[in-house]
């Protein structure tokens, strides 16, 4: 079946417009418009705003997808936007090739490619939570220091808890 919608010139300038508008809409949004072209005024018009609604809520759910999907690594993002000034500001003073690996290397080792806002975290968790997982987090740190070998258990945690992490 032919696709066109007929025009013929005698037509008033608006309905010219209006099937010229169907058409452009029709090519430019990649909709079609069923098995039949809109016969009269009404069904060009119906059918245009049915093309524009549906292409409204493509783009909106494309729109959703893409936030999700970004939103699911946003530590991994902010790592990279501070990682991207940090660049910056080492291009701007010109920094040696050497100290500029020392804090890239620094910065890997430090965050990890992720940046979390460790001490909001934790100042929002309850007081033995908080404890519990500063000595799971420092368990390497205890293991490989002589002075905490055979101290007790409680005053470990009464001294990480009052370290400031890096």
């Amino acid at each position: 079946p032919s696709a066109a919608v007929p025009r013929p010139q005698n037509d008033s300038w608006g309905k010219q417009y209006s099937h010229a508008l169907f058409k452009a809409m029709s090519h430019m949004l990649c909709i079609g418009y069923g098995q039949q072209a809109p016969e009269g005024m009404t069904d060009v018009w119906l059918t245009m705003l049915s093309m524009i609604v549906g292409a409204t809520c493509y783009a909106m759910f494309i729109g959703h997808a893409t936030a999700l999907i970004q939103s699911l690594d946003s530590s991994r993002r902010q790592y990279q936007e501070k990682y991207k000034q940090v660049e910056q500001y080492m291009s701007f003073h010109k920094l040696p090739g050497d100290t500029r690996q020392r804090i890239h290397e620094y910065y890997e080792h430090r965050y990890q490619g992720k940046m979390f806002d460790e001490e909001n975290i934790l100042g929002e968790l309850s007081e033995p939570l908080k404890e519990e997982i500063i000595n799971f987090n420092c368990r390497n740190l205890v293991a490989n220091m002589p002075l905490f070998a055979n101290a007790d258990p409680n005053f470990v945690t009464a001294m990480l808890t009052k370290l400031r992490f890096e």
